[in-house]
């Protein structure tokens, strides 16, 4: 079981697609045009957290160690 998640803040996310780009097989559009994190994600931690740190509008929130209320990481 994995220990993190990836929030998507739907009013900043502007459905650019550099988040497929980067992690193909964890993220896709929804019929919004909008980023949606796969269940379950498909690519390395490494490659979400890039792709969360290259969108240019800050939209994604990589969440590791359990709940927004523990420690987050914000890329």
């Amino acid at each position: 079981m994995r220990d993190w998640t990836v929030r998507v803040d739907r009013t900043a996310c502007i459905g650019c697609g550099v988040c497929l780009d980067y992690a193909p097989s964890s993220f896709t559009h929804d019929d919004d045009g909008q980023a949606v994190l796969r269940e379950p994600p498909g690519d390395e931690l490494d490659r979400v957290r890039q792709a969360v740190g290259a969108c240019p509008t800050g939209a994604l929130q990589l969440i590791t160690g359990g709940t927004p209320n523990d420690e987050s990481e914000f890329e």
